[in-house]
């Protein structure tokens, strides 16, 4: 079943309407100019001896349809199409769990076991079927749970909310494992019983009371729990976020993978288990398992189409408006045909051609994409090709083809795209000074424009950061110097060969001339982390920890056990 809903863009013009009352009163002053111009010759004799004779009672209802018409298509008319049945796909709902108690800081597993744990689920997400409608939520624990994402079908949305967990999100540490099976089994509480499922990131560490009977909860209710173990069996010490390692009793505390316990939840549930493995295959039995589920969940799909009705309505307008002007067919003809003449054969062509570049970019084919876009000779051309060498990381590649698309741009939010875009290659290229002022010069066509405040803001504070860190390290090296020609006017009892030595020993720490040297850990931190993401992620981590804290507030927080890691 299909309905159609009519709407209006600017409905306050339809008050244009109103105006052919004004054209009423002008046609009765018409009535008396013409009752005084029959005085002078013969009523069929008129129209020969006058130009521009009063309007016919046919032109006059000709004009009125054309103003009605435009008054109509400046009011914006639209169609909105919706399917009234609700479209099913083939979808399994899925609850992502992780682990971030302290204990996921353990480095028996490279770099950390939450940095490993975050990659796994890229993997994850990569090996899930696009087409297949499923959806993710993301519940997050440590002393406490919380429902950090929501069921969604976007994949992207998800990823970045995982890469901005950490354990400094949460002020108080422990490991409530029940409280997230809770919060998963509730998201999952309207999902078909087949086609639903809870992917579980954790080392084990979990010291709430009956987990087990949780699990055994799940395999009532058909929902499988998939767990991936992160950790090793020796473990490893755990540090906490001053860098210091946790103590119980004086000695630090060793976290292992508790295996045993993480096995015995998967096949109280019904699910499976696996672990870290170095050859990408620890995916493998989990997904036997997801494959298992083949249930339908319904959910509404966007089926809304939009027709846009003034093009038709002004038009029609025109032509009438054409028609009662020029009372000539040649002439009529000659206006319409003029702007088809211009339309070149490709017209058609490139919107499907942009729909395939688009599809293309979407399934990270950029070199399909660069191909499609590379046939298309316009502004949108220009950026999709910048995109697409964008997300290969080819950064020079990307700043031209958003330069170029700038030189081309036809309205203002082009131009504001075009300069946003650039500022984001030239931040990759660190040329900070140059992206920041992209950034200003996207604001300055588009004032309204969040991303392009949040990206100049974010590429001050890196230059803020380098400049301090630039003063820093000017400081030492001032500090060193005089400590040195301190210590070579107060050691005269110094031997040569000492004095030497230790002259040598200084020249090698103190930077050389004209180089501005950072200290090793902001040097590290400036070259490996992304300006634009880092960004992201510190302002979605500020967003999680004031809803966690909030959380805690309303759950009226306790601790859940002895061992907060």
């Amino acid at each position: 079943m299909m309905a159609d809903q009519l709407y209006w863009r600017e409905p306050l013009w339809l008050l244009l309407l109103a105006l052919p009352l004004a054209s009423l009163a002008w046609q009765t002053h018409s009535q008396k100019t013409e009752r005084q111009l029959a005085r002078f010759a013969d009523p069929h004799l008129l129209p020969l001896l006058v130009r521009g004779q009063s309007a016919t009672t046919q032109n006059r209802i000709m004009i009125f349809m054309a103003w009605l018409l435009a008054a109509l298509a400046a009011s914006g008319p639209y169609l909105v199409t919706e399917e009234s049945e609700q479209q099913q796909r083939r979808a399994i709902d899925i609850a992502v769990i992780m682990d971030i108690s302290p204990s996921m800081n353990g480095e028996d597993v490279v770099p950390t076991r939450l940095q490993r744990a975050k990659w796994e689920l890229k993997d994850f997400i990569t090996r899930l079927d696009d087409d297949d409608g499923s959806r993710l939520a993301l519940i997050t624990f440590s002393a406490n749970a919380y429902i950090t994402l929501p069921l969604t079908h976007d994949k992207a949305t998800f990823l970045h909310f995982v890469d901005a967990l950490d354990p400094s999100l949460v002020r108080q540490k422990g490991s409530n494992l029940r409280r997230g099976l809770q919060l998963a089994t509730d998201l999952l509480e309207t999902s078909k019983p087949d086609g639903r499922a809870i992917v579980l990131l954790s080392d084990g560490e979990a010291h709430s009371p009956n987990n087990l009977d949780a699990a055994k909860q799940l395999g009532a209710l058909s929902i499988p729990l998939l767990i991936l173990g992160v950790g090793t069996e020796a473990g490893g010490p755990i540090m906490n976020e001053s860098g210091r390692f946790i103590l119980e009793n004086g000695r630090p505390v060793v976290s292992k993978l508790n295996r045993s316990a993480l096995l015995e939840l998967a096949h109280a549930s019904g699910g499976a288990y696996s672990e870290l493995q170095s050859d990408n295959s620890d995916w493998a039995p989990l997904f036997t398992r997801l494959d298992t589920l083949s249930s339908l969940n319904p959910y509404a799909l966007d089926s809304r189409k939009t027709k846009q009705l003034f093009p038709w309505l002004l038009g029609f307008s025109i032509l009438l408006f054409l028609w009662v002007g020029s009372r000539r067919v040649d002439t009529l003809a000659i206006i319409v045909a003029t702007p088809l003449l211009g339309l070149t054969p490709d017209a058609l062509a490139s919107p499907w051609q942009e729909q395939q570049a688009r599809e293309a970019l979407q399934r990270g084919d950029y070199q399909r994409a660069a191909q499609l876009y590379g046939e298309i000779d316009s502004y949108n051309g220009y950026l999709g090709r910048g995109v697409s060498a964008y997300r290969e990381h080819r950064w020079h590649q990307a700043l031209d083809w958003f330069q170029h698309a700038l030189t081309v741009a036809t309205s203002d939010v082009q131009r504001a795209k075009a300069s946003y875009n650039s500022g984001n290659a030239l931040a990759q290229l660190g040329e900070l000074t140059r992206a920041a002022d992209a950034f200003r010069e996207a604001l300055r066509w588009k004032t309204n424009y969040p991303r392009a405040a949040l990206n100049l803001n974010l590429v001050a504070a890196e230059q803020r950061r380098r400049g301090d860190a630039i003063r820093k390290q000017a400081e030492l090296s001032e500090r060193q110097t005089t400590q040195d020609a301190q210590a070579d006017e107060t050691d005269e009892k110094t031997t040569t060969g000492e004095l030497t030595v230790r002259k040598k020993r200084s020249q090698a720490t103190r930077p050389q001339p004209g180089q501005a040297q950072l200290p090793r850990e902001e040097s590290q931190s400036l070259s490996e982390v992304d300006l634009q993401l880092r960004g992201l992620r510190e302002d979605t981590q500020t967003f999680l920890s004031k809803r966690f804290a909030r959380r805690d507030r309303l759950d009226g927080l306790a601790r859940t056990g002895d061992k907060p890691w």
